[in-house]
């Protein structure tokens, strides 16, 4: 019964916070650019970061145009949004954007999902 009060008072009992993992994402488009297919598969899951275009999104996810983009009546769509929506549906949650010079081309975005 000791054991369990002092337990209870210091919180160990209580579930450990192991943190929050960190995704760093560029979106470019130029396809040289772009982080190899299992390099991006591993960071989605465990974080790192990736450089990602509309080509790897859809290579990750087949049914990425159904789930991640909304296309005007002439099937075109915003590219970042729809990368950045892809993103979270991945289980990110969207933390900041960081960019030198207000230049998109620089633009990382930063995400963080609870480590496990």
């Amino acid at each position: 019964m000791l054991l369990f009060a002092f337990a209870s008072l210091t919180g160990c009992g209580a579930k450990q916070n192991n943190g929050e993992s960190v995704l760093v994402v560029r979106v470019v488009s130029d396809a040289n650019e772009v982080s190899e297919t299992a390099l991006a598969k591993s960071a989605l899951q465990s974080g790192g970061e990736i450089s990602i275009n509309v080509a790897l999104a859809r290579e990750l996810d087949i049914e990425f145009d159904a789930k991640y983009t909304n296309c005007n009546a002439d099937g075109k769509f915003l590219v970042q949004p729809a990368l950045l929506n892809f993103i979270a549906g991945n289980g990110w949650s969207f933390k900041q954007l960081f960019c030198i010079n207000m230049n998109e081309e620089n633009a990382k975005y930063f995400f963080t999902k609870p480590r496990l």
